[in-house]
């Protein structure tokens, strides 16, 4: 069989691989054992049951068998004004007034990712990612025919190292022609870590110095956005990603598995904020060539089902905060259990995940598996440790057992 399969096809899921482990616990509780599953990413209420978005889950039942037929290859254009008002709230008009947007529907915020590498980085180039991070990058990389480095995520004090980001670009940008390197904000993936604004700040600053001197494309991952906790005005990303005079090309791949419960329903979308009308054209051109290329064209009834139920905004970022404070609640409450047992973790904000310091993360996830407890090993001195699916009691047992066999 080896001799039909292409190389580029190549290769197989790795069985540290988030789903793939999520996967093993399944099975494992199907075989009639307590589990416990702090893999998965997925918000569950305190009995288990699925987050809802109330709002969403209406829409999808009157609109699943509607808009059956094609729709535009880069997504209806009520989906992409109902998602562009969702994200860019009090100051939509002023910044699609001042700031050419391109958009593209696709299938979730993974599927944004895989764009934007097939799009801003020639074969053979190498994308940059931070050093913790959400371990699906890779294989879009390697699928993308690219190879990866890494920034440091943090820095000595404990703040996102905008140091080390610099210096990547710098060596990157001495070997190819152009860089891409992706920020996972807010709520990182795997730490639960935002930036603050004067954060923010200072990295646009820094990505402007940068975006002089090489062709410089910046993707935001902002499947978490809505989860973080902050005051209801347009985020500082998109603030500073829409002023005019930027020397470099920021993208975001957005999500909306997690911010309205849709995880299996695949959507999302590519955002980018352009110089001029010509980058434009350009870009979308490209971009809406790729997605013929690859799966020819998004899902019409999801489109419209969240295109109607952006409709009832207040309700639905009601529902999202609610559920985003539980979590919240629930990192520092791992936080707090882990401090008394002296276990150490990476600083922890907001969001579905903290990662802890571990000495042998593979031989910790063993021996907890065997146990029926299972975690995600990033690299061999970290564990990522998902607060999204956990209740308080299984928070206490999580922060017990890691404890007792590190």
């Amino acid at each position: 069989m080896s001799d039909v399969i292409a190389k580029r096809a190549e290769g197989k899921i790795s069985e540290t691989d988030i789903l793939f482990i999520a996967e093993e616990a399944m099975k494992d509780e199907a075989s009639g054992n307590e589990v416990l599953n702090a893999s998965i990413g997925s918000f569950l209420e305190d009995d288990k049951a699925l987050g809802r978005v109330e709002p969403v889950c209406r829409a999808l039942k009157q609109w699943a068998d509607t808009n059956l037929d094609y729709p535009p290859i880069a997504g209806s254009l009520d989906y992409k004004n109902a998602i562009l008002k969702w994200l860019l709230r009090d100051q939509y008009s002023s910044i699609i007034d001042q700031c050419p947007v391109s958009f593209f529907a696709s299938l979730g915020g993974t599927g944004a990712i895989n764009l934007s590498m097939n799009t801003f980085l020639e074969e053979g180039e190498a994308v940059l990612l931070p050093s913790l991070y959400w371990s699906n990058y890779t294989q879009l990389a390697k699928k993308a025919n690219l190879s990866h480095r890494f920034y440091n995520l943090f820095d000595e004090a404990g703040r996102f190292d905008i140091a080390s980001l610099r210096k990547e670009i710098r060596e990157l940008a001495s070997k190819q022609s152009r860089v891409l390197a992706i920020i996972n904000d807010p709520c990182q993936n795997p730490t639960g870590y935002s930036l603050s604004k004067e954060e923010i700040s200072s990295l646009f600053q820094m990505l402007q110095e940068e975006g002089e001197k090489v062709s410089l494309t910046v993707c935001f991952d902002i499947a978490y956005l809505d989860y973080q906790i902050r005051e209801e005005a347009c985020h500082p990303l998109f603030l500073e990603a829409s002023k005019e005079g930027l020397s470099f090309l920021p993208v975001f791949a957005y999500s909306c598995s997690k911010s309205f419960g849709s995880y299996g329903l695949r959507l999302g979308a590519l955002i980018a904020f352009l110089h001029n009308k010509e980058e434009q054209q350009i870009l979308n051109q490209s971009v809406t060539g790729l997605i013929r290329g690859i799966y020819s064209c998004p899902v019409g009834p999801l489109m419209k089902a969240i295109s109607e139920a952006l409709k009832e905004e207040d309700a639905i970022r009601k529902c999202i905060r609610k559920n985003a404070l539980t979590l919240q609640r629930r990192g520092k409450h791992l936080a707090k259990a882990l401090d008394q047992f002296g276990i150490q973790h990476l600083p922890y904000e907001e969001g579905f995940f903290l990662t802890i310091n571990v000495k042998d993360a593979m031989k910790l996830y063993e021996t907890l598996k065997s146990k029926h407890i299972y975690i995600v090993p990033l690299d061999e001195g970290h564990a990522r440790l998902a607060v999204s699916g956990l209740n308080d009691l299984e928070i206490d047992r999580l922060a017990k057992a890691i404890a007792e066999n590190q």
